[in-house]
């Protein structure tokens, strides 16, 4: 079983998540076979939840002697044993604080975030809470294992170790995969869970309406059997900067407000290039380019995908992208067209759209640092911005 999330796109509310954890967990079918009897079940999920400003709400945060703060948000930090009391209090035994080697990498950076690994888990209690409440209703003791992105699909394609998930948190575009291999069981409970009055099915899925919302059971496989559960639309946001921040002198910009139509790909490319038309001139200008990076990582092709669609048109054939499909090179020629401009009166070219080899997030880091004009990401940027 899968929950098939396209995550980087709407932030759901945990009680909205936890809807879904209970739908993919009720659909295992034998989870209900014997109410009597408590089964053992394993979850295995990414962080959802940014880390709060206030880290004395962090799960298990326990506050830290002043002179071991250098400043106000050190000092509180996550007490492990704490933090697995908390999750107990819930119904639910986190493996990442549990058990080895899970433990080993909690004082690691997380690969998908510029923060500690347990700060990041710490920053699950309300999702936690909110599956803790299902668990308890389905009479469920569940064990969560939060992955990374970066590592989950490698560890998916393993062999089953004690550790393996009965219900597992994978991207959209892994589920053709998993199923071609056989890894996805059927959801056997699915017919009772979309027994509901059907919405109109997708092109992929079946569909059915609960009280949170629709429900959409992804087909798989040859003989297209529910596999996965949806539960999120992937949509990013044109982040740009409309004012420069002060300049490495400590100087406030005297330039105009920048004026993006982002109408189309064009209109973005023509206001980029009327903007270095203006400004090119400034030596110490921050950069001017659209960012796109291009690291060789688990979120190039899920970034690409959107360039690819964003035409609109149909260039999916049996589950499979056709990348050199007319439509789905429209946008991205365009920026391979339009990368560089030259005004014809300078000797100097400069960058509208820039592809760096760098990860998502040291792109996140420059673009923040007024080092790139624009950047599309989830509405989650906004707690960084």
């Amino acid at each position: 079983m899968a929950c098939n999330p396209k995550i980087g796109g709407s932030s759901l509310p945990p009680v909205r998540i936890a809807t879904y954890v209970m739908c993919a967990l009720g659909a295992l079918g034998s989870v209900m076979t014997n109410a009597a009897e408590r089964r053992t079940l394993t979850l295995w999920m990414m962080p959802l939840q940014s880390i709060p400003a206030d880290r004395s709400k962090l799960l298990g945060a326990r506050k830290v002697s002043a002179t071991l703060a250098s400043t106000a948000a050190e000092e509180y930090a996550v007490d492990i044993l704490d933090f697995n009391r908390a999750a107990q209090a819930y119904g639910i035994r986190v493996l990442n604080t549990e058990q080895n080697p899970f433990k080993q990498e909690l004082l690691a950076q997380h690969p998908d975030f510029p923060a500690p690994t347990l700060e990041m888990i710490a920053a699950q209690g309300e999702l936690l809470e909110a599956i803790g409440r299902i668990a308890t209703k389905l009479n469920v003791e569940l064990r969560v294992l939060f992955v990374s992105w970066q590592r989950a699909f490698g560890q998916l394609c393993e062999p089953p170790d004690a550790w393996a998930p009965n219900v597992a948190q994978v991207g959209s575009t892994w589920v053709e995969h998993f199923a071609a291999a056989g890894k996805l069981a059927e959801s056997s409970g699915a017919a009772e869970v979309i027994s509901a009055p059907h919405q109109p099915a997708l092109s992929d899925g079946l569909s059915s309406e609960t009280a949170d919302g629709p429900l959409v059971w992804r087909l798989g496989g040859l003989d297209r059997r529910p596999v996965a559960l949806k539960w999120s639309l992937d949509f990013r946001l044109l982040f740009y900067w409309r004012l420069r921040l002060p300049n490495r002198t400590g100087h406030e910009s005297a330039e105009k407000p920048f004026e993006l139509d982002a109408s189309s790909w064009r209109s973005i490319a023509d206001s980029l290039a009327n903007r270095v038309g203006v400004s090119a001139g400034d030596a110490d200008a921050p950069g001017y380019s659209f960012v796109f990076p291009c690291e060789l990582d688990f979120d190039l092709l899920h970034n690409y995908l959107m360039l690819a669609e964003a035409e609109g048109g149909t260039f999916v054939r049996n589950s499979h992208a056709l990348f050199d499909h007319e439509v789905a090179l429209r946008v991205p020629c365009l920026l391979a067209d339009t990368a560089e401009w030259n005004s014809g009166t300078r000797p100097r070219q400069h960058r509208l759209f820039s592809f760096p080899l760098m990860t998502i997030q040291e792109a996140i880091s420059h673009f923040l640092s007024n080092e790139y004009i624009a950047i599309l990401r989830p509405p989650d940027l906004l707690v960084r911005w």
